[in-house]
């Protein structure tokens, strides 16, 4: 249904004025018919408790104007239901010219400025009344200044006054606050002193570095001639608090040739109490079975003195191939300790200088030679009594590892390496060496 119909005042006087509104005076009827039922045609009960009697129930079903217009116009305009003309008054007043519809205005008065159009033919009575109501709604809501009304155009814009810019100042350049001392010809504006001696001595020790000349292959040379001469009067000291007056029964003991054909003629510079005890504690006990990693230490485990100048000459270097040639070379040169301290460092420079760190390294292999031939029985440590220069952890480990077997088999050391030889050695069942006896030759 179409609420715009609810606007029209038109329609409200009109329904008011319907007969079945008024009665025949005038007043409103009662809404309760004559047989004591309601307008709803339900009858009221008479006595309290006694059977309701209610007429058979019939319902009317209003088929709404618009379908019924779609399916059959002329149909629905005959089944609307007529309004009942209204009453006429007792005397007719004279004809008058049809007047439009009027409006209720805005103080309640009703207007007749708005003209009825006319009416397209053909239409029902329904469509009929309400284009009228549209128009009707049209016209108030125009009143009220709600009506769309024609677009009136906006004026363009103004368009804005530019600004004029102002001119640019000129540059004015400033005063230098302090002179550069980089720009050229001018002197500093200081005397010379400083006035903040912060990191005096640092620049000093820099400037020194800077203008002291690195050491000559001469210099290098004759400082590890020094410390191998120095071993060896080390070395010849010792032989005359220990050897003894009569040699003939200890040089022919097989412990005394075993130690002199494994490590040189200089073994007779020093005279333990005990040669056996000195051979059997720089031998291995047993060396350990061939790893599938190759360590290079594996290659030296059956010598001692060769395992831990290896380590040290292995420090600090990447390069398998210069480890190999460097190493190699020194040993097929100087084989034993003996030899090694009767080099000439001239000839060991050339054949490690690929390592570097020549001075560190050379003071290592004459240190580790010296205590290796000294020792009435031979250790190594990290302690204060068996510590040996250049053997840190990494030396101590290895040593431990391949000469004194098994105990890897107990150990997790830091170098990862080394930790995966002791992982391989645990893994294994039993692990057997062969031990070299006094008057067997090793190589």
């Amino acid at each position: 249904m179409d609420i715009r119909k609810f606007f029209n005042p038109a329609a409200a006087v009109q329904r008011d004025a319907s007969p079945l509104r008024q009665g025949p005076s005038g007043a409103a009827k009662s809404k309760k018919r004559p047989d004591g039922a309601d307008a709803k045609g339900k009858k009221a009960t008479k006595l309290r408790g006694s059977p309701r009697k209610l007429p058979a129930a019939t319902t009317h079903r209003r088929e709404s104007p618009r379908r019924s217009r779609d399916a059959n116009p002329t149909a629905a305009s005959a089944a609307l239901p007529q309004p009942a003309p209204l009453p006429k008054p007792a005397t007719e007043p004279s004809p008058e010219p049809a007047t439009p519809p009027a409006t209720e205005g805005k103080g309640g008065s009703l207007t007749t400025e708005h003209r009825e159009e006319e009416t397209p033919p053909g239409l029902s009575e329904y469509e009929q009344t309400r284009l009228k109501n549209i128009r009707i709604n049209q016209a108030r809501l125009a009143e009220l200044g709600l009506a769309d009304g024609p677009a009136t155009p906006r004026s363009p814009p103004k368009a804005k006054a530019k600004s004029k810019r102002k001119a640019p100042l000129p540059k004015v350049p400033l005063p230098p606050e302090r002179r550069s001392k980089r720009a050229r010809g001018e002197k500093p504006d200081y005397s010379g002193e400083k006035i903040d001696r912060f990191g005096d001595e640092l620049d000093a020790a820099a400037a020194r570095k800077k203008h002291s000349p690195g050491k000559t292959m001469e210099e290098i040379v004759g400082e590890a001639r020094a410390v191998l001469l120095k071993s060896r009067d080390m070395l010849k000291s010792m032989q005359g608090s220990t050897r003894p007056t009569d040699t003939s029964v200890a040089e022919k003991d097989g412990w005394f040739k075993q130690a002199v054909h494994l490590w040189g003629p200089r073994v007779a510079d020093v005279w333990p109490p005990s040669w056996e005890e000195y051979v059997t504690s720089r031998l291995s006990h047993p060396p350990p079975p061939e790893s599938p990693y190759l360590l290079l230490q594996e290659f030296f485990a059956e010598d001692t003195w060769k395992l831990l100048i290896s380590c040290v000459l292995m420090s600090r270097v990447s390069s398998v191939e210069t480890k190999t040639r460097c190493i190699g070379g020194f040993f097929q040169n100087y084989p034993t300790p003996s030899a090694a301290l009767d080099a000439n460092p001239a000839d060991v420079l050339k054949i490690i200088s690929g390592l570097g760190l020549f001075e560190t390294r050379w003071r290592s292999v004459v240190a580790i030679t010296q205590r290796f031939l000294e020792m009435p029985v031979f250790t190594v440590g990290l302690d204060k009594e068996t510590k040996v220069y250049g053997v840190g952890e990494f030396g101590v480990d290895s040593y431990l590892i391949f000469t004194q077997h098994p105990a890897g088999q107990t150990m997790s050391p830091a170098d990862k390496n080394l930790r995966a030889y002791c992982e391989w050695l645990k893994s294994l069942p039993e692990t057997s060496g062969v031990r070299v006896e006094a008057g067997v030759k090793s190589e």
